[in-house]
């Protein structure tokens, strides 16, 4: 195992996709605390190693959800360092108004 992410807090959203399971593989591999948020969990955290690494559902469209996944990550590895944001979807009908205000 790598340690160029050692002890890294990391979350990672979309790693029930291709692209975002190699991602946290990957920061797995190089020694990260990873935080994975996907559908079908078992076998993501399966592949990439159960050491470091936990697995919760989370919808990034629900911004407690968001805000329950950060203070979870930091609660179990420390300050939150990476956010690996791969979740996606797409929504013709979500209109601007349900996004969430800046701070």
């Amino acid at each position: 195992m790598g340690s160029r992410f050692e002890a890294t807090g990391v979350l990672a959203t979309g790693a029930r996709s291709e692209i975002g399971r190699e991602a946290a593989r990957l920061f797995a591999i190089e020694g990260a605390c990873l935080d994975v948020r996907a559908e079908r969990l078992e076998a993501v955290v399966e592949e990439i190693g159960e050491e470091n690494t936990v697995a919760i559902p989370c919808d990034v469209a629900d911004s407690a959800a968001c805000d329950s996944a950060i203070a979870h990550t930091v609660d179990r590895f420390g300050p939150l360092e990476v956010l690996c944001g791969i979740a996606g979807g797409h929504d013709a009908h979500l209109h601007l108004s349900r996004t969430r205000p800046s701070a």
